[in-house]
C-alpha cells in the first residue's frame, strides 16, 4: 500500500465540505506537548493525537475498545499480513496469538473507506506516520507535509 500527499487546499476544501470524523479522520503525530501548544494548535478541533512513534504500537497492540478509549476514534482495521504486522513490529507478532484476539487487534478483512490524514509541525514526522500507516495495510491514508506551520501562516 501507498500513501498519498494532500494540500493545504485540499484539506481546507474537505473540512468545508465533508463531516470530520464522518468522512475522515486528522491524526497529528506531534508529541502532546506540540499538540497542546497554543503557538502551533492542531489544525482543526477534530484532529487526534498519535505521537508517530506510538502509532505503530497503537494499531498493532491496542484492540478497537482500548484504541478508541484511548485515542477517542474507531481504530482503521489493520491486515494482518501487512509488513509491519508479519513484523512484529509494535511488540506483536500475529503467528503466536489466537484468531479471536487477531480479529479483535486487527478487525475484520474490510477496509475503512474514510481518508486518514496526518501532519505535524513541519511534515517529516507526517511523512513517516503515513509510511507506518500504509505498512501497516491501512487504505486512504495522506500526508499533509506542509502541516501545522503552513497552516498557521498567514
Amino acid at each position: 500500500m501507498q500513501f498519498s500527499f494532500i494540500t493545504k487546499q485540499q484539506v481546507e476544501q474537505l473540512i468545508k465540505e465533508k463531516t470530520p470524523v464522518e468522512d475522515f479522520i486528522l491524526i497529528d503525530v506531534r508529541e502532546p506537548s506540540e499538540f497542546n501548544s497554543s503557538e502551533l494548535p492542531p489544525i482543526h478541533s477534530s484532529a487526534y493525537n498519535i505521537p508517530v512513534g506510538d502509532l505503530g504500537p497503537a494499531f498493532l497492540t491496542l484492540d478497537n475498545k482500548q484504541f478508541k478509549q484511548t485515542y477517542g476514534f474507531e481504530k482503521p482495521n489493520v491486515h494482518s499480513d501487512s509488513t509491519l504486522a508479519s513484523s512484529g513490529y509494535g511488540g506483536v507478532s500475529h503467528a503466536f496469538i489466537s484468531s479471536k484476539a487477531k480479529k479483535s487487534i486487527f478487525g475484520d478483512d474490510e477496509t475503512i473507506s474514510k481518508k486518514i490524514i496526518v501532519y505535524c509541525k513541519l511534515g517529516g514526522r507526517a511523512q513517516m506516520a503515513a509510511q507506518t500507516l500504509s505498512e501497516l495495510g491501512i487504505e486512504n491514508v495522506y500526508c499533509y507535509k506542509g502541516s501545522a506551520s503552513e497552516w498557521w501562516s498567514k
